[in-house]
């Protein structure tokens, strides 16, 4: 490897979407590139980050590596996390080249060079060898495009004197389909030390690359040329073999194929190798039931497999026909589809025989709004999924990805693809046909409940002000937006600096009208600015208590700490998923009691095991020794006069343009004068106080009194610590009262 002062390239695989990951991890399609950079003599790295992460960390972090190449692998899910970052690594070293890679980049290459400048090139298909030929052309003019001969290298698009230039596909594994396992050139990413095996369940396996099947939906039509591409069995079994010596817990590994089992003996004979060598490792697949039988499936349980996942898509044999699910497709069916009955008839024989054979879960996805499909044959469809025996299936919206076949006829299906600021990345998939929507809609209502109840309870967390930090990170975890308050640029251009990647943004609204009208350009405006977050829900005020989301689940009851804490409490349904708040000085004298009765119980601890969950309580941090929002900086309240607030009842402490820093020392200002004032050096209870500087509704005098009396902090922060049991009692209300197999992901993928 060439000796150098810095790293060739570093890639990045950002976490974007409104999915709960916060990591930046490995990424099997970069660790490919590594492995195979690192073979050729240059330096390269993943980036990686597990705690959450402003902007200006991972810039500081991936500038530590002193990288002359940035690379990016990019989804449509994390395109403005990418974008993002790329736009800030450009500003502050404009010498660092940026280029983008993965399955976007391949969709829209040259809409992503004219639009986002900050993007030296993008990479199309497979990366390993284009982007070997790229680093080498770059590296012989010391990492300068200006000079590169940038026409030489298939497979990429760039911007020359303002126009796009899309030089042809470089085909590799097209012009090298007839060499066998020719996936072999590229090391192994885990066998060559990119991935740690301990990262094997995040990451998966690969075995094979692309798809040889017709569905007019899928993006792996364009990407792979309906060819399947292959490791040797050799290959395959020696990361197998490795992850097993090496994996630290039970947490299944996936070989993430279009379709493992495509090519049947291929898949027999990986299997049987595995078991002649006596590797046994919990594993998972996606397989077709047309590509399978007993016998692979017993293959399959036996070296260790705990999950499978079978395509489906639609019990209606039309629909199959149409998508070309089994058969060529065909909006108007040439014979008496056979093939398609065939084929529903052996996904219920393979997933009844799956769970005959113990396989611990067995999966079937699904897919609502295909072509020509109506609302009753979607319906034929979750009747069927929900009669067989399976232990889950997953349900997917139909979104058209550009350059599939049904992309090009889509207005002819009766879609419409609505874009965000006119970019086709960030475009939405529209059912023209009202009785199809609205069944779409109400089984994402049904079905989508998990998520957004768990989604509602981190939204109910952060209403509280409960933080989860120890320490101030520079940064905020979460925005508060009270009512009247606008997302506009100078707002969305604050937040790139001082909201976390993916961290959550609450808005309130007086009402639902007001909510509806003010959510879609809220989005735009995070959208045209490259937010680092689009986590954005929004609640109105409930008249009658509480806080509304836009559907049924999202649901946040406030109650009175008075009223929760009162013997009439008791009968207060679900308080651990509510708010309890203050408003009246007898809320936190109520509370304050509460600390008191728990210190004169014989076991305090018991207590909050054996009773009942209690709420959220909005202003519990008073009480405590230091655990505050305000110590931490996890949380911040805007007003519509863009002020910056830490409490419900604080004073400003900044406004919108402020830096973190600045706002943690006006925020420190201030508490030193308060606890001057209240001669807090002198108090018996200083050091052991936190010295809320904001104790509204009660008195100064009161809370000092309440403060000196008794040490109720140890207490008030053992209450505190019983929130993890609520996610836990959360997850157990959603399951006990939901028996449906359905589920239906927030970021929906068409599947094979």
């Amino acid at each position: 490897m060439k000796e150098s002062n810095f790293t060739h390239s570093v890639f990045v695989f950002c976490p974007g979407g409104i999915s709960y990951n916060y990591d930046f991890s490995n990424y099997s399609g970069s660790a490919y590139i590594i492995a195979y950079l690192r073979e050729n003599g240059f330096s390269a790295s993943q980036y990686v980050s597990n705690p959450v992460k402003s902007l200006s960390q991972c810039l500081n972090e991936i500038a530590a590596f002193k990288p002359r190449i940035v690379g990016f692998t990019v989804f449509n899910e994390n395109f403005l996390q990418c974008a993002s970052i790329s736009r800030e690594i450009k500003k502050h070293t404009p010498g660092t080249l940026v280029i983008w890679g993965g399955p976007t980049c391949t969709m829209h290459a040259g809409y992503i060079v004219e639009n986002y400048p900050f993007v030296d090139v993008c990479v199309r298909r497979e990366g390993e060898e284009t982007m070997l030929k790229l680093v080498q052309a770059l590296d012989n003019k010391n990492y300068r495009l200006p000079g590169v001969d940038l026409d030489s290298i298939h497979g990429i698009s760039f911007l020359r004197d303002g126009k796009v230039v899309e030089n042809p596909d470089s085909n590799i594994l097209v012009k090298n389909r007839e060499i066998k396992n020719y996936l072999d050139r590229y090391p192994s990413p885990y066998l060559n030390g990119v991935i740690p095996p301990s990262d094997g369940p995040k990451v998966g396996v690969v075995s094979s690359r692309g798809c040889n099947q017709l569905c007019i939906y899928c993006n792996s039509t364009h990407l792979y040329n309906h060819r399947i591409y292959t490791h040797s069995v050799d290959r395959v079994v020696a990361e197998m073999d490795f992850l097993a010596k090496n994996r630290v817990d039970d947490t299944p590994i996936h070989v993430g194929d279009d379709n493992f089992t495509a090519l049947t003996a291929r898949a027999k004979t990986i299997c049987k190798t595995m078991l002649e060598n006596k590797i046994h490792i919990p594993w998972s697949c996606v397989t077709r039931c047309d590509c399978l039988d007993e016998e692979l499936l017993d293959l399959l349980r036996a070296t260790g497999l705990t999950s499978i996942k079978f395509s489906l898509e639609s019990a209606v044999p039309r629909v199959l026909r149409a998508i070309g699910k089994v058969h060529a497709p065909e909006d108007v069916p040439s014979d008496n589809l056979e093939k398609e009955y065939n084929y529903i008839d052996r996904l219920k024989k393979m997933t009844a025989y799956a769970k005959k054979i113990g396989i611990e879960s067995v999966v079937v996805h699904a897919m609502g709004g295909l072509p020509t499909e109506t609302a009753e044959e979607i319906q034929q469809t979750f009747d069927l999924v929900n009669r067989l025996d399976i232990d889950l299936a997953i349900f997917n919206s139909l979104i058209i990805f550009a350059h599939t076949p049904v992309h090009s006829k889509y207005r002819q299906y009766g879609y419409r693809l609505e874009t965000m600021n006119d970019n086709p990345i960030l475009s939405k998939t529209i059912h023209t046909d009202p009785a199809v929507n609205e069944k779409l809609k109400t089984f994402a209502a049904a079905q989508n409940e998990f998520y957004e109840h768990m989604d509602n309870h981190e939204n109910l967390r952060i209403l509280s002000l409960s933080p989860q930090r120890t320490e101030i990170s520079g940064y905020f975890d979460h925005m508060i937006l009270t009512p009247g308050t606008v997302i506009d640029t100078e707002m969305a251009d604050w937040l790139v600096y001082n909201l976390a990647i993916n961290g959550k943004i609450l808005h309130l609204f007086t009402d639902r009208d007001m909510m509806e009208k003010s959510y879609n350009p809220a989005m735009s405006v995070l959208y045209k600015s490259l937010s680092p977050s689009t986590r954005y829900t929004a609640y109105y005020i409930d008249p009658d208590g509480g806080y509304r989301g836009e559907n049924a689940d999202m649901v946040i009851p406030t109650y009175p700490t008075r009223e929760v804490l009162s013997d009439a409490g008791s009968r207060i349904q679900k308080t651990y998923g509510s708010l309890s708040t203050e408003s009246d000085p007898g809320d936190p004298r109520a509370l304050y009691r509460f600390l008191c009765n728990l210190s004169a119980g014989p076991d305090s601890f018991q207590h909050l095991i054996s009773n009942r969950p209690y709420p959220y309580f909005q202003n519990l941090c008073r009480w405590t020794s230091g655990w505050a929002n305000c110590r931490v900086l996890e949380t911040v309240i805007v007003d519509p006069g863009y002020n910056l607030r830490l409490c419900w009842f604080g004073e400003p402490v900044g406004k919108v343009g402020m830096t973190t820093a600045e706002i943690a020392r006006r925020f420190n200002e201030i508490r030193e004068e308060k606890r001057q004032r209240s001669g807090c050096v002198e108090c018996p209870a200083n050091g052991r106080c936190i010295a809320c500087p904001f104790p509204h509704p009660l008195e100064d005098s009161e809370y000092c009194r309440c403060q000196e009396d008794f040490d109720v902090s140890p207490y008030a922060e053992q209450v505190g610590s019983f929130d993890v049991f609520k996610e836990f009692f959360a997850q157990k209300e959603y399951i006990g009262r939901t028996n449906t197999k359905l589920f239906i992901p927030k970021s929906s993928f068409n599947c094979q």
